[in-house]
């Protein structure tokens, strides 16, 4: 997370899936690949058990998109970093970076929450008290500042905890996504872009971004201008401040 952010982007490259004439059995990753973010619901039967928690039909769910299921990569890793630090008693989280753990932190609360650190990212541990692990999850749900499957299935690799290799990075990967979106947004030059791990972290850096900026003006009022996706809401509801700031 970078701020103040003047554009924030985030790439999805989608290959090509041919789309079957048959029906795709229950909880099968669409596509089916090991980091696929979407996975079938074939009937509404299969959603309104869903949506009324039945443990036999969420227990088949184990790749779906991150808001609402974690995967295994990143429950492995979390759990690797659990014991790592001995906190076997905490709930344990990683996090794309250290200033979204304290962004957390602050939010759910100094007392409830230790943040170790790491290069890459950093972890967190919350207290399992109801109040404080209820609203560590729902930060990680609404910012999308949680490490990628991806990024975690490479920690595991390079601790030889799962089989295989991390694939070698691209030196030139991020230079050019930064000229891809610098044309794209029409931004001035490449120091105007920054990428950020998922949407939603985006539009988070982009909400504290603004935030920041405004605050120092003494601008912390914000107004809603008719419907927007529930994780930018739930951003605003519960970041945006006191109620009679929004």
């Amino acid at each position: 997370m970078n701020s103040p952010a003047r554009v924030l982007g985030f790439l999805i490259s989608f290959s090509p899936v041919d789309i079957p004439d048959e029906q795709i059995p229950f909880a099968t990753p669409i596509p089916d690949r090991p980091h696929a973010v979407s996975c079938s619901f074939p009937t509404m039967g299969d959603v309104l058990r869903y949506e009324e928690h039945d443990a036999s039909t969420r227990e088949k769910i184990k790749i779906a998109y991150p808001r609402f299921v974690s995967h295994h990569r990143v429950l492995e890793w979390e759990q690797h970093q659990r014991e790592k630090f001995d906190m076997t008693d905490k709930a344990v989280y990683c996090v794309c970076s250290t200033r979204a753990a304290k962004d957390l932190q602050r939010y759910v609360g100094f007392s409830a929450v230790k943040v170790f650190a790491e290069e890459a990212y950093a972890v967190v541990a919350v207290d399992r008290d109801e109040e404080p692990a209820l609203k560590a999850r729902k930060f990680l749900q609404h910012t999308g500042c949680r490490i990628s499957s991806r990024q975690a299935e490479a920690l595991l690799q390079q601790k030889g905890l799962i089989p295989g290799k991390p694939s070698e990075p691209d030196a030139s990967a991020f230079e050019s996504l930064v000229d891809v979106f610098t044309e794209k947004s029409g931004a001035r030059a490449n120091e105007d872009v920054f990428l950020a791990n998922s949407g939603m972290s985006a539009i988070y850096a982009a909400f504290r971004a603004v935030q920041e900026v405004q605050a120092k003006k003494n601008r912390t009022l914000w107004i809603q201008l008719g419907w927007i996706y529930v994780d930018t809401y739930e951003i605003l509801n519960k970041f945006a401040g006191d109620d009679d700031q929004k």
